[in-house]
Order: C-alpha cells, then structure tokens, then sequence
C-alpha cells in the first residue's frame, strides 16, 4: 500500500480533521512567506511591516487589500491543493477543474445567478429582521456591533471612482474568493461529506452551512446559506468545479460594480438589497429559477 492509498483509506471524519491541520499549517506557512515578502517590497521588514498591518489595517485600505489578497491566497488556495496531491496523483482531477461543462451550462448558469437576486434579497431582509432569544440579547448585540463594523470596512473597500479601482475590487473580492472558496469548500470538503454521510445532499447542506458560518457575517447567513446550496448542486450536476466557480465569481462581482455604479450616480449602495422585493418580483425570481436550474440540470443530465 502506497502513502497515498493509506490516506485514502481513512475514515472522512479522519480526513476532514486532517484537512484542518493542513490548512492550519500551510496557511500560516504561505501567510508568512506572502507577508513576508509584501513587507520586502514595501520596504519594511516583516515584523514592523505586521506591526504597522495590525495596527492601521482597518484604516488603511491598500492595506487592507493586500492583506485580503494574502489571506486569500495561503488559507483557500494553497492549502486545496496540497490536501488534493495527498490523495490523488493530479491535483486537477481531484478538484475536478481539469474538466470543463458544456458552454451552454455556463451561460445558463450566470442567467441563474441573475434570477437570484431577488430571492437572496429577500433571504437577506428576512435574515436581518431576525432576532435571538431576550437571554441572548447581549450576544446580538456583540454580533450586529460585529457586522456594523465589517460593513464600514467593505464600504470604505468598495468606494472607489475609477476603473483601476473597481478591476482591483472585482479580483480581490469577486475572482479570488471564487477560486479559493470553491476549491476548498466545494472541492474537498464536500467530497469528503459525501463519503462519509453516502448522500450528497445531506453533503451539500452542511458544506453550505459551514460555507456560510465560516464568514462570520450572521446577518447575512441565509442568503450565503441558501447560495451555498445551489453552488453545491451545481458541484455535483457538473462534477466540475468550473460552474461553481463562475457562478460564485458573477454573484460577487455584481455586486461589485452594482456598488460602484450606484456610487457614480450619487445613489446609496445600500438601495441594492432592496432589488427584487416583493410579491410579484419574487414570484418572477423563483420561476426563472425554476426554469434555468431544470435547463441545467437537462443539459448535465443528472437527476435527483
């Protein structure tokens, strides 16, 4: 038996506590060497470059990208595929991107994410409105106080009036999160719920409620919940990574520039959580998406 073949031998708990250990450890690795070497560039050395990091980061914008781009790069792109060369010979086959679906499904699946909108603004508003019990009134307030400062951060990020600035914003938020997030959460994690629970929708639901717990943003947990489960499908119907990709990339990048238009034009970024809400554009969203997912789903060939 080969060290590959006895990695594959264990259980899919084993494994997924295994694969927590690797991203613990080469993360912080490519972290330090990522940190290490944007201190360099920067002309500083790399504890004052950390020091200054921890203390302006949450001011300093540029960064604060930079860092973005670091932590994006060793904890959700370095460590997916390390952990896939363990198990398998190619790395690209096991994260299933040596594969490409059909160029219909690609096109039907930036349609889909579009007919989402509506109903993703309404899983958010109705999460927003949600309230914990009184007993735990001082944890929701730690929470919003949580999410009231992300949001300062992510606004004073996406406020940018140039073209340079808003490429910059599309890469670091849109393009990384949705090569890294997939990789990892899709690409390995789910695999390996699948092996344990012999049911790749159970699979599909506690990848996409870690994918949504792992952001921290509780407010907005159902509609990152409810994402997660269609980018699971999309996983699963393809056995490609390429489709959940290119739907995570489009769903952030309209944001993106949704926030950078609106911000060109004098109006709040915030009006564009209210797209789509109510009864008539929800019924709309959700026959679309009916539609365009069952089109999907035809042109894969899979079926529940």
């Amino acid at each position: 038996m080969t060290v590959r073949d006895h990695f594959n031998s264990f259980h899919p708990l084993l494994k997924l506590i295994f694969d927590l250990v690797i991203v613990l450890i080469v993360g912080f690795f490519f972290f330090v060497v990522l940190l290490f070497f944007t201190a360099h560039l920067n002309g500083y050395g790399m504890l004052e470059f950390f020091s200054i990091a921890a203390q302006s980061a949450a001011t300093d914008i540029v960064l604060y990208k930079k860092l973005q781009v670091i932590y994006s790069l060793s904890v959700f792109l370095a460590p997916p595929f390390l952990i896939a060369f363990i198990y398998s010979r190619s790395a690209f086959d096991y994260l299933r991107i040596n594969k490409s679906p059909k160029l219909g499904s690609f096109f039907l699946v930036i349609l889909l994410v579009i007919s989402l909108i509506p109903i993703v603004n309404i899983l958010g508003s109705v999460n927003s409105s949600m309230h914990l019990p009184s007993a735990f009134s001082g944890l929701e307030s730690v929470i919003k106080e949580m999410e009231q400062n992300a949001k300062i951060i992510t606004d004073r990020i996406l406020n940018v009036d140039s073209i340079g600035g808003l490429i910059s914003n599309i890469i670091i938020i849109a393009l990384l999160p949705a090569l890294g997030e997939e990789f990892f959460f899709r690409g390995i994690l789910q695999r390996h719920f699948t092996e344990w629970f012999k049911n790749e929708h159970w699979a599909i639901i506690v990848t996409a409620f870690l994918f949504s717990s792992m952001h921290l943003q509780f407010l907005s947990f159902l509609p990152r919940f409810f994402l997660g489960i269609i980018l699971g499908y999309l996983f699963v119907m393809s056995k490609s990574l390429w489709l959940n990709i290119t739907a995570h990339f489009v769903n952030n990048a309209i944001a993106v520039i949704a926030y950078y238009i609106m911000i060109q034009k004098g109006l709040s970024p915030d009006s564009f959580d209210s797209v789509g809400i109510g009864a008539t554009s929800l019924i709309t969203s959700i026959v679309f998406f009916v539609l365009i997912f069952y089109s999907l789903m035809r042109l894969e060939k899979y079926r529940f």
